[in-house]
């Protein structure tokens, strides 16, 4: 709080004006134009909202020297098609026909030099969509009139641009967690992407960047006609709207709408610009839908899920009064103004939204690795437990494994070690046993203790010469073991390869040989 009010503070009282970008003058000319449109001849004030859409206008003024900020003049226009005259002489002429894909021409910036002296401007401007709203000129040098687009335009630009990395970067993230987080993630990212293109494609500074204005055109279109159905598919990310089967339906006739629409574009039909009121119809909606979950989440006493229909609902206000100002006051200032505030909002929602699915997630994934470690784990040897061999069996089973290896070990004289020795010692002949199965196991294969005395070991890949080494291996250490213990210590085993037959028939085969090999062992013993 404290550093946001010395920020807000410094930059009220604080000004570098030999160290900024716009030293260089710069004029908003509004005054004094004659415009003619149907017929009619008006003295105006720019910026001015025509009454009655016309085709075609022509905008004429006498400019004298002094009241010139520099030698060029520049202003924006929506969608039109313009042939511009000094002293009756023309210096810039554009084609009014429809440009590639039956697009409309785009809006765009015009920036002409200027006599050094007085002259008469005179613009002829042709829109195939109709006239509507008539900017003011700019008069200074080109780098005046360049910083003062850019910062017009800086907070749309700035958060465009942080919102798609931001987004992207969820999008990527999504690909690494697995869940209803990560669909929830993705959904969110590129909602968040196509939000970020939609205020960009609409900021005046677009194509300071980006100079193929027509690209500009199609990807804010396409990206606004998008938006409902993108936020449409998060929101079914979540189980409240997910049960609600008129938000499913509505998903699938936004997706049903834009495939005509997009149809109806192309094929020169009808212009995307007589279609919008479709796209407002779905985000008036949504809002709504939002508001009756939000509203029936209250009601019913549920806390889940409430930080993003605040979130929505004040993005959706925002979009909403944008949309209420196009139909009422036709604004000068552009289509847009509040929506890039509700932008703010789900940069804001993103930020918080990342933390707490990351913060939440690594949560649950440190539980779920204590609930494993609780329910697979045998706490005496650190093995796996009967429960993860009993898994694993099924999952060999289900998928009709047919190659590997299994082993089964049983430790030897247990009872005979626990009633002479005491039970400490039984303990450590398990624990011994189950440290040489990891030591020499580990890297190839699953270790259990299935039982008391009982082990196995499972691979689904092997080669026989690594395995008979390996098991060779093994037994020598168990009986280097043997040597040195004051208790009787020695192991079954039995072992053999999964083959057509299943891991069933498999397991039997093993667990015979293991018991001739206890029974030999105990009959070479008694030799």
């Amino acid at each position: 709080m404290i550093i946001t009010v010395l920020t807000i503070y410094l930059y009220n009282t604080t000004q570098f004006k030999s160290l900024g970008f716009d030293n260089d003058s710069l004029s908003v000319i509004k005054d004094n134009f004659t415009l003619i449109y149907n017929s009619k001849e008006k003295n105006v004030s720019l910026p001015f909202n025509l009454n009655e859409k016309s085709y075609d206008i022509v905008i004429q003024r006498h400019f004298s020297k002094d009241e010139l900020s520099g030698g060029y003049i520049s202003f924006y226009a929506y969608n039109p098609a313009c042939n511009i005259y000094i002293n009756n002489q023309l210096i810039l002429h554009e084609d009014s026909s429809y440009d590639t894909l039956n697009l409309a021409n785009p809006s765009h910036w015009y920036c002409f030099e200027v006599p050094d002296g007085d002259f008469d401007l005179t613009i002829n401007m042709h829109n195939n969509l109709k006239l509507s709203t008539i900017f003011e000129l700019y008069s200074g040098s080109k780098s005046a009139i360049l910083f003062n687009i850019i910062k017009k335009n800086v907070l749309s630009i700035v958060l465009s641009f942080i919102t798609i990395i931001i987004g992207a970067g969820l999008v990527i993230g999504s690909v690494f967690i697995k869940g209803k987080l990560s669909n929830r993630l993705r959904w969110l990212g590129i909602t968040s992407i196509d939000s970020a293109i939609w205020v960009y494609s609409l900021s005046d500074s677009s194509q300071l960047i980006i100079n193929k204005t027509s690209v500009i055109a199609l990807l804010g279109y396409c990206s606004f006609f998008m938006l409902p159905l993108l936020v449409t598919g998060f929101l079914l990310t979540y189980d409240a709207f997910k049960n609600m089967v008129f938000v499913r339906i509505f998903y699938w006739s936004e997706f049903a709408a834009i495939v005509i629409i997009f149809m109806m574009q192309f094929l020169n039909i009808i212009q995307w610009t007589d279609l919008l009121i479709v796209v407002h119809i779905e985000v008036i909606t949504i809002i709504l839908v939002i508001l009756i979950s939000f509203i029936r989440n209250i009601r019913h006493k549920i806390s889940d899920d409430n930080s993003i229909y605040c979130a929505l609902i004040i993005i959706g206000a925002f979009i909403f009064t944008d949309i209420a100002r196009y139909y009422i006051s036709k604004p000068a200032d552009g289509m847009i103004k509040y929506s890039t505030y509700g932008l703010i909002i789900l940069l804001m929602y993103l930020t918080y939204s990342v933390i707490h699915m990351i913060t939440k997630s690594s949560l649950q994934e440190a539980k779920n690795a204590v609930y494993r470690e609780l329910a697979f784990k045998d706490a005496m040897t650190q093995l796996e437990n009967r429960s993860a061999y009993e898994l694993k069996i099924t999952e060999l089973r289900n998928n009709n494994c047919s190659s590997g290896f299994i082993l089964i070990a049983d430790l030897n004289n247990l009872k005979l070690i626990n009633d002479s020795y005491g039970h400490q010692f039984g303990d450590d002949a398990i624990t011994r046993t189950a440290s040489l199965l990891l030591r020499f196991f580990s890297d190839c294969a699953h270790c259990y203790r299935t039982g008391g005395d009982e082990f196995c070991i499972i691979s689904d890949k092997h080669s026989d010469k690594e395995l008979n080494h390996v098991i060779s291996d093994f037994q020598n250490a168990a009986k280097d073991e043997e040597a040195l213990l004051s208790y009787p210590y020695s192991i079954a085993i039995g072992y053999g390869n999964i083959n057509a037959d299943g891991i069933d028939e498999c397991i039997k085969s093993v667990d015979a040989a293991m018991y001739k090999n206890k029974y030999d062992s105990k009959k070479g013993r008694a030799d």
